[in-house]
């Protein structure tokens, strides 16, 4: 007979996966229609929350609200869209609070990355496409999450 702490870890592991494939469903909706769905949002932040309720503290909600806030400016100050934006708070509650920082620099670093990739598209099937479509930062912000989540277990 297994114990309970055995089978909240198989759980959460299990609930880890269903957020991967949450995530590969979002990275492809975003590249190929620079769109991330409001359900897929929800049903990330709820799997998130599975995977994450050890991590639930005082200070992990203030970190996490902070950060939210943080989000919300970005976008309004058009940095990324409000997708890129429900994305980003939805993956939070898979975090423990001591790798939220390196979210944030994973997400930069990806996105770099991302930015650097559609550089080189733009030079080889002009720029223009390139700024007129945007970049898919949910592809950056979903992976990013993914590891940190992952690291976070």
């Amino acid at each position: 007979m297994l114990d309970l702490h055995h089978n909240l870890t198989l759980f959460m592991h299990l609930g880890w996966l269903i957020l991967a494939v949450l995530v590969m469903v979002v990275s492809v909706t975003d590249i190929r229609f620079r769109l991330i769905p409001n359900k897929v949002c929800i049903l990330i932040f709820f799997v998130s929350v599975v995977v994450g309720f050890k991590n639930i503290s005082m200070v992990w909600g203030i970190k996490s609200l902070v950060l939210s806030m943080f989000f919300v400016t970005i976008y309004i100050f058009s940095v990324w869209s409000a997708g890129d934006a429900k994305l980003a708070m939805a993956m939070i509650p898979a975090m423990s609070e001591h790798y939220i920082l390196d979210y944030l620099l994973m997400i930069g670093l990806f996105g770099g990355v991302l930015a650097g990739i559609y550089l080189v598209i733009g030079l080889f099937k002009g720029m223009e496409l390139v700024k007129t479509r945007g970049l898919p930062f949910g592809v950056s912000i979903s992976l990013s999450g993914l590891l940190i989540s992952l690291v976070s277990l």
